[in-house]
């Protein structure tokens, strides 16, 4: 019975968690930058903070010059 609750939860915990992508972006002299996306586990605050780190990324090169393109 215990393996089964714990089955359940860790199913229960993998349905809860994710991955971002990751963002490609490029300047006008055609070199690249990638902000990596995260595998996160929603439900614990940790999905906003990584969120979070990735946008302050792409908000860096986009104050350099850097604009996002398709994947």
């Amino acid at each position: 019975m215990r393996g089964r609750l714990l089955l359940l939860w860790g199913a229960l915990f993998l349905a809860g968690c994710g991955m971002t992508p990751d963002i490609a972006l490029r300047n006008k002299a055609g070199q690249t930058a990638r902000c990596e996306g995260f595998f996160v586990a929603s439900g614990w605050g940790r999905s906003r903070v990584l969120s979070k780190l990735q946008r302050e990324c792409v908000d860096d090169y986009q104050r350099q010059g850097y604009e996002r393109v398709p994947e």
